[in-house]
């Protein structure tokens, strides 16, 4: 997998597929979830990453 650089969320949120996700990407399903996690507790534009 290619890490790096930027990966924009869906805006389809109700319709978002993790695993179409991570083969679009792909990404291994840990990363998947990190990114998830992310996204969730900092929201979108938030510069807590960790």
């Amino acid at each position: 997998g290619r890490l790096g650089g930027t990966v924009f969320g869906p805006m389809w949120r109700q319709n978002f597929n993790t695993r179409e996700f991570a083969e679009n990407y792909n990404l291994g399903s840990p990363v998947v979830a990190l990114y998830f996690n992310c996204q969730r507790e900092s929201g979108w534009g938030g510069s807590r990453f960790y």
